[in-house]
């Protein structure tokens, strides 16, 4: 399983704001829990890899929530929707959508 093409959507900011935290999120999603060598609990745990989808899915979001909390405090996680086009082959799309906080 893979965590492929995160799309981010974020509104009611300014273009430069949005961009600078996206990009920061962009780097936190697509970073694996322990690949940072001064903070092991930056990016996302794995751990959702062989499980069920259904299981994987709530274990990703429920990981997105928590890590966006902790590491861009500007935004907070509204919701997480899932391009499933690919789930058959172990990919899975998340759509995360944020608001200002």
């Amino acid at each position: 399983m893979t965590l492929g093409n995160t799309e981010i959507l974020l509104e009611s900011v300014n273009a430069e704001e949005a961009e600078e935290i996206c990009e920061c999120l962009k780097v936190l999603y697509s970073t694996r829990a322990g690949e940072l060598g001064l903070d092991r609990d930056f990016g996302i745990s794995m751990d959702a890899i062989d499980k069920p989808l259904s299981v994987a899915k709530a274990m990703i979001v429920a990981e997105i929530v928590r890590k966006t909390k902790k590491y861009e405090p500007r935004v907070e996680v509204a919701r997480v929707e899932w391009d499933d086009a690919k789930a058959g082959e172990g990919i899975l799309i998340p759509k995360v959508v944020l608001q200002v906080v």
